[in-house]
């Protein structure tokens, strides 16, 4: 797949070893008492997400099944990155300093924390989501496919009165309607036609904008595998799903794993307050 190399060129690049080793000494400088602002550290996060994120996605595709470790971390690095944008808008008042949410990213991280089973930090996200829809904080210039369907389901999931601006449209609509349901078929279709969709959405280029267009997201089908865990957690049998992007390691829900956060973002999060 010409997605894995890329990643892992990426990963062997001297370039990008040295971005992750300076962005790892920034949050370290910051442990040491360095005035070291927020957006640093949200940019630094964000870096080192990608290292531990490509990491375990080559790692799972090459069979290494303890490459689960750096997709935990690769989406707590995620998640402290859109924590830190999310307190540095509060901050701003200025309309050209708005640090304005991608509506995509914290849809699709919302999906990885689910996929993932970290539960607590879902419901921190689904809470930023909903919050962040009554303040405009949401960038509503992206594509609107994915990220409404995920809020969506976070907000039945949890019980939520439904969010009335949100528009499902397909192929997630029949998956909305349907993944609560004890019976499996209709399901199977629904989901079926979502890993087309995010198949033929995994792209990026200057044409459009796409939904899967991040490459860690190419081979990984959070938005799927979060379905899939949520009627776990509910004790309902899920489909199998006979498609090329469920059958790659990366495409497995895998036993959820009860994974420390690395030490230094630990540090990071109880020194910020960002938690």
């Amino acid at each position: 797949m010409r997605i894995f190399r890329r990643l892992d060129r990426w990963l062997k690049d001297p370039r990008a070893q040295e971005i992750t080793q300076e962005e790892q000494h920034c949050i370290q400088s910051y442990l040491q008492g360095e005035d070291i602002d927020l957006s640093s550290l949200a940019i630094a996060s964000h870096h080192i997400s990608l290292r531990h994120s490509y990491q375990g996605i080559v790692g799972l595709m090459r069979g290494e099944v303890e490459a689960l470790t750096d997709l935990y971390q690769g989406f707590y690095y995620d998640y402290a990155q859109i924590k830190a944008d999310d307190v540095l808008y509060q901050m701003y008042t200025h309309p050209d300093k708005f640090f304005v949410t991608s509506f995509n990213q914290i849809s699709l991280a919302l999906a990885n924390a689910i996929t993932l089973g970290c539960l607590r930090e879902a419901e921190q996200l689904g809470s930023c989501i909903f919050r962040s829809l009554d303040t405009g904080q949401i960038d509503d210039q992206e594509p609107a496919r994915v990220a409404p369907f995920l809020t969506a389901l976070y907000g039945q999931w949890k019980g939520l009165p439904p969010r009335q601006e949100l528009t499902i449209s397909a192929p997630y609509s029949a998956v909305l309607e349907y993944w609560q349901s004890e019976e499996t078929a209709e399901l199977e279709q629904a989901l079926l036609e979502a890993c087309e969709f995010h198949i033929e959405r995994s792209q990026n280029n200057s044409r459009d904008v796409y939904e899967f267009r991040k490459d860690e997201y190419w081979l990984y089908p959070v938005e799927i595998l979060a379905v899939l865990r949520l009627r776990e957690m509910r004790g309902l049998a899920s489909p199998v799903l006979e498609h090329p992007l469920m059958q790659t390691p990366v495409g497995h829900l895998y036993e959820v794993r009860q994974m420390a956060y690395d030490p230094p973002l630990e540090a990071m999060f109880i020194k910020s307050g960002l938690r």
